[in-house]
């Protein structure tokens, strides 16, 4: 099946500038081959969660006088509290177990002197049937997510839907739209799974359904069409405006004789239908000859006149500021070679700016050392006109892969060592190349061989090669590194850069 280079690589890389990085791993887990990984631990549902055998409860009595109790789930589905009496929870949910627990202790003691909590839940077989590498039994718990489900299967079939999965259950149903997800961060749209679900992703076999999305928007593409779908929806799934659109939205519909059906930009609520081609035009009266873009974790992204004394600083005043997720010191400029040519501009990054590495010919990602500079020194990064300035969403994480004892993702504030996450990694397994790791920057999708003294930041990921095999991973590399992050953003920086 052909895959469209630009679409495969911007639907990837924009999976590493929203707050959810599981998208990302998926893809690294079935290039590498990595096993088991470790990830965030989400929220328990209690009016979904089913109580079985094997669940754990911690009841805390605050006044004092009584121990702690841990108990567990008998397989007969009983609770055994010592001194109080038993109780049987099994195929209760959690809310109405929690409200059982509280009346039988609450015979007791007062309610204002414990709490019950569910402290472990029990592991649990998820079926995953579909358009997944290995479809079978996967061994899951309410931490995980679909999408983690679907990593353990080995990842997506080509040709899987990633927007009408459905996941069936106990006393529940859910529709999963995972690119949604991987675009705006949605939860909702990448559900817990719990014990007995089963996932079920299907083939899509006719495109001829899906939504196009073109013109103003900051990623255009064709889209996979869901029930619901509305111009909002449709718009985040391109990861919306590029501030330069006009007042109206034109969609042409098979069923409306060719003729285009105008609409406000502003009507999110009109609803989409299969095969609708959406075309935000350009609005004439914001066309500049001499402008820079700033887009993602910004108050307004968009284009902005660009004056001779434009800086970092002045930048993002002019859009209004960052909002509270972004993860300024991933920032990543994208500059054309015709300013990095002149020794002038070159001395004006050169300090801020140490791994420019050039992925095509028209264009260059530079990955600033914005550590340096936060928040005092902004304004000496000077801004030239046709920058595009991408700043991406925090995730609180970064990836450590290869060859160290617990590879998976590490939690991270904002920056630290290499050798810092590598140790917390497990450290380096048998047989590791100590002296060199390779780092991708979330953003730019440069590659960088260093020593592991190198500073990591929010969303890079981490490679430890074998020391004797140490050229094919970096072939790998190589070739991975434009899948994470650089072709693709230089299309988006590309879109957004001065004609």
């Amino acid at each position: 099946m052909a895959v469209d280079l630009k679409e495969f690589t911007l639907n990837l890389a924009f999976r590493l500038s929203r707050p959810f990085f599981y998208a990302v791993i998926i893809f690294l887990l079935s290039v590498f081959g990595i096993g088991h990984t470790e990830s965030p631990i989400s929220i328990v549902n209690p009016d979904i969660y089913v109580v079985r055998p094997g669940d754990r409860f911690h009841v805390d009595f605050w006044d004092g006088s009584t121990r702690a109790i841990d108990v567990t789930v008998t397989p007969e589905g009983l609770l055994l509290l010592p001194s109080i009496g038993s109780l049987n929870i099994g195929n209760l949910t959690l809310s109405k177990a929690k409200q059982e627990l509280n009346r039988l202790i609450g015979r007791f003691y007062s309610k204002s002197d414990f709490t019950v909590s569910l402290v472990g839940a029990r592991p649990a077989k998820i079926l995953i049937i579909g358009g997944v590498v290995n479809p079978g039994l996967y061994d899951g718990s309410a931490f995980d997510r679909v999408s983690e489900m679907i990593t353990k299967a080995g990842g997506f079939v080509d040709g899987a839907s990633r927007r009408n999965i459905k996941i069936y259950g106990f006393g529940h149903q859910h529709n999963v739209d995972l690119l949604r997800f991987e675009r705006t961060g949605s939860l909702k749209s990448n559900p817990s799974v719990y014990s007995g679900d089963k996932i079920s992703v299907p083939l899509v076999k006719d495109s001829s359904g899906f939504v196009h999305v073109s013109g103003e928007v900051i990623t255009p593409g064709s889209f996979e069409y869901i029930d619901g779908d509305n111009l909002g929806s449709v718009l985040d799934l391109a990861m919306g405006l590029t501030g330069l659109e006009s007042d109206s939205v034109y969609i042409y519909r098979k069923s409306a004789a060719s003729q285009p059906i105008a609409i406000s930009v502003s009507n999110t609520t009109y609803p989409i239908k299969p095969g609708d081609k959406v075309i935000v035009g350009r609005s004439a009266d914001r066309l500049s000859a001499d402008y820079f873009s700033i887009v993602g974790e910004i108050k307004r992204p968009g284009r902005y006149p660009c004056g001779e004394n434009m800086n970092l600083k002045l930048a993002i005043r002019e859009a209004e500021g960052l909002t509270i997720r972004a993860d300024i010191f991933s920032l990543a400029l994208f500059r054309k070679l015709e300013y990095l040519r002149t020794s002038q501009n070159e001395t004006r990054l050169s300090e801020y700016a140490p791994n420019n590495i050039p992925l095509d010919g028209s264009n260059e990602p530079v990955s600033l050392k914005i550590d340096r500079s936060f928040p005092e020194k902004l304004d000496k990064i000077k801004i030239q006109p046709g920058d595009s300035i991408i700043i991406p969403v925090k995730t609180g994480l970064v990836g450590v892969y290869g060859m160290v004892n617990r590879p998976g993702m590490i939690g991270l504030e904002q920056y630290a060592m290499a050798t810092e996450l590598i140790t917390k990694a497990g450290g380096f397994s048998s047989g590791a190349d100590k002296r060199t790791i390779t780092v991708i920057r979330k953003s730019s999708g440069l590659k960088i061989n260093s020593t592991p003294s190198i500073d990591v930041f929010d969303g890079d990921i981490i490679f430890v090669d074998e020391l004797e095999n140490r050229k094919s991973l970096l072939e790998k590399i190589r070739d991975i590194s434009l899948v994470l992050g650089g072709v693709s953003l230089i299309y988006l920086a590309v879109d957004n850069m001065a004609d």
